[in-house]
């Protein structure tokens, strides 16, 4: 009877061992499995998240960003894609997989917003042509659609040429208050108006005052020097550049050397561009803005900064058949612009000089842009077409036209299509 009461008793208590073994093996497996789906569901949650740096990265960037399915990270994928949520707006989803979206134990959604903040600059085109005290100089046939200001003579060389606005000359230094021949649509002020049809009121005898330039001598230095910050934040070339054929995309970028856009090659902007020497527009070539942009204009700058006196550095040459456009690749009369902006100065204030050497020459029917050389010359060519000009000096050569926008009077000029995200909502959706 002892016998047989101890072997059941070490049965019992075998029994009840193993039970418990059972047990605790049960749930040390579930604990594990439920510890591997929570360490799945994390790393798919990491994915996910990298999903959404991936495609702020690549805004950021480039401006855009195409739906992508990214298999390069081990152990995991991720799957993100961009979507507009109004003006300066975007959703940005992303899914995150282990292993691989095929045959996944875990995935997670994060779903964010961003909005855009465009840091511009708010430059006043009040005038469709402002030149200051080298003057004007316009050949036969000329036309100004706008209005003109210039702190020095303005000469027309025939009856001709057209100012469909008002024109003002102011003199200073060795130059006149004058205006000379031409046909203008408004009023005219100026110490001498000489041979020229009015049709609105005429001032004369009285020298008017001078004006600034759409960017003023004190904020000229510190307006450039924002610029070209804002292009070297993107990188920088040290090399020459050439850009040929179509779907081309450049910027923010500061290029140490000169820019090329070679014949009928398309280039879009996606940020400011700083060119440490030349810019060289060939011919029936397009350049135009990414659509991020909307109503804001963009900021091509050739500026040779460790000599701006070398007239041979920091030109902006624009051939012929060229379109410079905005938004809108065929349309340069969009609501955003290019201004192509030259720093190069002329050596000598004499006229044979600075009409030989032009900081900007615009040739023959090409149409659109802005231009603004602050110290230097430009030059329009015969049939070319200009929305704006600002320069010390100008020359207008015979059927050259400048189709002046007024909504120019107060124009925004961007590094790029929003420059600055900020996340304003972030959701795990799973």
């Amino acid at each position: 009877m002892k016998r047989g009461n101890v072997l059941l008793g070490i049965v019992l208590l075998l029994s009840a061992l193993l039970t418990i073994g059972i047990a605790l093996s049960s749930a040390v497996l579930s604990t594990n499995i439920k510890i591997k789906k929570t360490y799945h569901r994390l790393a798919a949650l990491s994915y996910a998240e990298g999903g959404i740096n991936r495609a702020l990265w690549d805004i950021n960037k480039t401006g855009n960003y195409t739906s992508i399915l990214d298999s390069s990270l081990p152990g995991g994928q991720f799957e993100a894609t961009v979507a507009a949520c109004g003006t300066n707006c975007k959703q940005i989803t992303s899914i995150g997989y282990i292993p691989n979206k095929a045959h996944f134990s875990a995935k997670r959604t994060v779903r964010i917003k961003i909005n855009g903040v465009t840091p511009s600059s708010n430059i006043s085109f009040k005038y469709g042509v402002q030149v200051d005290e080298l003057g004007i100089y316009a050949d036969n046939n000329a036309t100004i659609k706008g209005s003109v200001f210039s702190n020095g003579p303005i000469v027309n060389n025939s009856k001709n040429t057209k100012i469909t606005g008002a024109a003002t000359s102011h003199g200073s230094n060795f130059l006149f208050s004058s205006i000379t021949n031409g046909t203008i649509s408004g009023d005219a002020r100026a110490f001498f108006v000489t041979n020229a049809t009015v049709k609105g009121t005429k001032y004369t005898g009285v020298n008017p005052p001078s004006q600034e330039m759409p960017i003023t001598s004190s904020q000229l230095e510190t307006t450039i020097n924002g610029w070209e910050t804002e292009a070297e934040a993107g990188g920088i070339i040290n090399n020459n550049v050439t850009i040929a054929g179509n779907n081309n995309f450049l910027g923010p970028i500061r290029i140490n050397g000169n820019l090329t856009i070679s014949n009928n090659a398309k280039l879009e902007m996606r940020g400011t561009i700083w060119v440490n020497g030349n810019i060289n527009i060939n011919n029936g070539a397009n350049v135009y803005l990414n659509s991020g942009y909307g109503n804001n204009s963009g900021i091509l700058i050739a500026d040779y900064k460790q000599d701006r006196m070398n007239f041979n550095k920091g030109r902006i040459y624009v051939s012929q058949n060229s379109t410079i456009s905005g938004i809108d690749p065929q349309n340069p009369k969009t609501p955003s612009y290019i201004m192509l902006f030259s720093t190069q100065h002329p050596q000598s204030p004499f006229e044979t000089f600075w009409k030989l050497w032009p900081a900007i020459t615009i040739e023959q029917n090409s149409v659109g842009g802005v231009y603004y050389t602050p110290f230097g010359s430009l030059s329009v060519k015969q049939n070319a077409q200009a929305r704006a000009l600002a320069s010390a000096g100008l020359l207008l050569e015979e059927n050259s036209l400048v189709d002046y926008d007024a909504g120019m009077a107060n124009s925004n000029f961007a590094n790029g299509p929003s420059g600055k995200w900020t996340i304003t909502e972030w959701q795990a959706l799973d």
